[in-house]
């Protein structure tokens, strides 16, 4: 423990604190990465994304899970430093425009257009 005077001539007793470093169960928990999709597929269709990036492939998608009547949802808490993607209809047909990037432990809203 160590003494220090402090500005207004009193003093002041410090402590050292111990900090616990997390474990890496608890910073993979809690850096959940997000893309939620807000698109009316129809009745009957669904949704997949494919990429490079936490277990993400170009050659087949991974369905997203329907939370409602028009939003979809990936989540991920692989480790990663970024994920190229697009998301396809019915695993067949590519949203249009560039791909989405996204790093690790973020979240996306988006729109895409068929």
């Amino acid at each position: 423990m160590a003494i220090k005077t402090a500005p207004n001539g009193k003093s002041e007793k410090k402590t050292q604190a111990t900090v616990k470093k997390p474990t890496q169960e608890i910073i993979k928990a809690k850096m959940m990465t997000r893309i939620q999709v807000k698109c009316d597929a129809g009745f009957g269709n669904t949704l997949n994304i494919r990429g490079q990036g936490a277990d993400l492939s170009w050659g087949k998608g991974i369905p997203l899970k329907n939370i409602k009547n028009d939003e979809w949802l990936f989540e991920t808490d692989k480790t990663f430093l970024e994920i190229e993607f697009k998301i396809l209809l019915n695993d067949l047909s590519y949203e249009t425009g560039q791909n989405h990037l996204i790093r690790h432990g973020n979240y996306l809203q988006y729109h895409p257009k068929f």
